[in-house]
Formats: C-alpha cells, sequence, structure tokens
C-alpha cells in the first residue's frame, strides 16, 4: 500500500507541479512561451511546441504512475525505469542549482521531491526485487487409457519419435532406462542440446526432471524443472499435464524477461507437446515437426 501512495502522489506533483503549468503557459504564450530569439519573436511557437511536449510527457508520467499502482509486483521493473528517469532529472537540477544558481521556491520543492519520492520507492520495494520462481502449467484431455498416455514418457530414451520440436535423444552412457537418475540428452538442432535427469518418477504416471543445457544460448533462468503428470478421467480417458517450474536471473529485469518472453515460449511448447501427445495416443499419428527458436534446426521440405 505504501508503493501506491508514494506512486499516487507523485502522480499528482507531476501533473500539478510540472504538466499543468506548462501546457497552460505555452497556450497563452507567458512565461515558458516567452521568445528566447527577440526580433520578430520567431522563437515563440518552436518554444511552445516544446513546452507542450514537456506538459504532455508529464502528464504521461503520472497516468503511468497510478495505472501501474495497481500490480506494483508485475510492473516492477517499467515502475523502476521511470523513477530512475526521475532520479536523472532531479541529478540534472540539482548540478544547475550549484552551476546557475538557487531557482524559486517551487523549483526548489520540486527538486527536493524529485530526490525523495524514487528513494523512497526503492527502499520500500527493496523485498520486491528477490529472486522468485516462477511457475506455469498446460494441460490437455487425451480419450486413450492412462496408462497408453503415460507410456509415451515413460519411454525415457524414445521420446525423440514423437516429439514434435526434437530431432533426436539418447539416454546418457551407464543410464537406467527410466526412474530417478535416469539421464537422456536431447537435440533439437545443431545450436541447441540439453540434459534432462529424472528427480521424481511415479509408475503410476507422474515424473519430474531437471533440465541443464548442453548447447546453444540458454535462457535468463535457473533451476529448471519440468514437470509431467497423467491424471485419470475415465475408463478410455485421461488428463495430461505439463508444468514448468525455474528460477529467475537477474533479479526485476529478469522477472520481466520471463513474463514478457520465457513463459511465452515454454507454453507455446507445451501445447505443441500436448497436441502430439493427444494426437499419438488417440489415433498413432504423428504431427509434423516444428523448429525450435535459435535451434539452428531445418526442416527438410
Amino acid at each position: 500500500m505504501f508503493q501506491r501512495v508514494v506512486l499516487w502522489l507523485l502522480a499528482v506533483i507531476y501533473l500539478v507541479r510540472f504538466a499543468v503549468p506548462a501546457l497552460v503557459s505555452a497556450s497563452g504564450a507567458r512565461v515558458f512561451g516567452a521568445p528566447w530569439l527577440d526580433p520578430g519573436q520567431e522563437a515563440t511557437a518552436l518554444l511552445d511546441s516544446d513546452i507542450r511536449y514537456w506538459g504532455v510527457m508529464c502528464a504521461t508520467m503520472a497516468f503511468l504512475f497510478v495505472a501501474l499502482s495497481f500490480d506494483v509486483k508485475r510492473h516492477l521493473v517499467a515502475l523502476d525505469a521511470l523513477m530512475l528517469g526521475v532520479l536523472v532529472g532531479a541529478g540534472i537540477r540539482t548540478a544547475e542549482i550549484f552551476l546557475v544558481g538557487v531557482p524559486a521556491g517551487p523549483a526548489l520543492v520540486a527538486t527536493g521531491v524529485e530526490w525523495v519520492f524514487p528513494l523512497a520507492w526503492f527502499v520500500s520495494t527493496a523485498g520486491l526485487r528477490k529472486l522468485r520462481r516462477f511457475q506455469l502449467s498446460e494441460s490437455v484431455v487425451i480419450d486413450a487409457p492412462k496408462a497408453a498416455v503415460w507410456g509415451l514418457f515413460a519411454d525415457f530414451g524414445g521420446v525423440d519419435q514423437w516429439h514434435p520440436y526434437m530431432e533426436s535423444a539418447s539416454l546418457d552412457p551407464g543410464s537406467a532406462p527410466s526412474g530417478v537418475g535416469a539421464a537422456r540428452s536431447c537435440v533439437f538442432g545443431p545450436k541447441m542440446a540439453i540434459r534432462e535427469t529424472v528427480v521424481e518418477w511415479d509408475d503410476a504416471g507422474s515424473m519430474t526432471i531437471a533440465i541443464e543445457f548442453l548447447r546453444g544460448l540458454a535462457p535468463p533462468i535457473n533451476d529448471i524443472r519440468a514437470s509431467v503428470r497423467v491424471e485419470l478421467v475415465g475408463p478410455e480417458r485421461c488428463r495430461l499435464v505439463l508444468s514448468m517450474a525455474y528460477q529467475e536471473r537477474f533479479g526485476p529485469f529478469g522477472g520481466f524477461l520471463s513474463e514478457m518472453f520465457i513463459a511465452g515460449q515454454y507454453r507455446g511448447v507445451f501445447q505443441q507437446m500436448l497436441g502430439a501427445a493427444k494426437a499419438r495416443a488417440e489415433t498413432g499419428t504423428l504431427v509434423p515437426q516444428v523448429v525450435m527458436p535459435m535451434s539452428g534446426r531445418v526442416l527438410s521440405a
């Protein structure tokens, strides 16, 4: 709640102290709109345009402070960027005080506000910048026996026989064919390969694997865990659930990347896998292969 109050107060200040005076004075060609080239007042229109731009920008920032305040955790990166911008402005005005002179009272107060509010923001939101663990899940109902669906995944070294993205898969040397500790190397193309190691296994229809990137550009996340669970819905019907959990990297920026790009990409991969497993279990058919982004794989025509 404190963070929201800070944002709302700063929004009011930006409207009352910056946006409204700038827009009013520019429109009336007063103070801010005074010409800086006296002969013929050539610059009045240009300067008025600049001040209007400043007013609109401040009003936009005020709007963003309010709009983003309703979900601070989700929009933390954007709000941090806005607050950094405020601090930069405060630094510029502070430098002007030392180089040019102390401004009038309202301007001096505004400079103080531009220091106090962002600093209060960063201190009060410090706890939100701790690394978070993200989770996502997708599922589909399949008209096939639970054992048949689970068998697609229990054949740990043969997942490439139906997986829509995978070019090849093989058990690591010395690995058990299934169960905790089983490990396989999965190749998606010349530029991407991963190792998947089973950390949890239940013959009733579930497992969890740890994912390690062997080749290619790894996403900015750590401790990646993917899970498969097959739930009984009826005698010849089940639900396949694919889920993933991972730790963000790079603080709020990593969280922003996760929400904007990484989670969406993995959801897309899961949806393709669910469709492929459904087709294989229900009809025995294979879906067309799909290229994993940045894998370097080229499908033959």
